[in-house]
């Protein structure tokens, strides 16, 4: 099941989310439009690494030791490492959430307000 639903994300909803975005999102800020092809690609990732590499176990207790999919019968990856790598990607895609939010609010704000963030701020987010 979880290869089926894999290839379908890959091959009809992924590719059509890049098209949108690429092809017909034409009105949207470019700053936008670049936030969400990184958040987007950051979803792939993410489809790809719980769906095919690692597939998590939905129980409590079983997760720290049990281990389904493809990195989990190589000796090579031991398990705190697979918890690195689950971190990172959960985390990469926390930050492109927060960037956008962050972003779209600042695009609301009219004119000088003290809700505005600064531009110099917002060059290091």
């Amino acid at each position: 099941l979880m290869f089926a639903i894999l290839a379908i994300t890959l091959t009809v909803i992924h590719p059509l989310v890049f098209y949108v975005i690429l092809k017909q999102s034409k009105s949207m800020n470019s700053e936008m439009r670049k936030g969400y092809l990184v958040l987007q690609t950051t979803q792939l990732l993410q489809d790809i690494f719980f769906s095919l590499l690692k597939q998590p176990y939905p129980l409590t207790p079983v997760p720290a030791v049990a281990c389904m999919g493809i990195c989990c019968g190589v000796e090579w990856i031991p398990a705190i490492k697979m918890f690195g790598i689950i971190t990172i990607f959960l985390n990469g895609a926390g930050v492109m959430y927060i960037y956008l939010m962050l972003r779209m609010q600042q695009e609301l704000i009219p004119g000088p307000s003290r809700l505005r963030i600064s531009m110099r701020c917002c060059l290091y987010i």
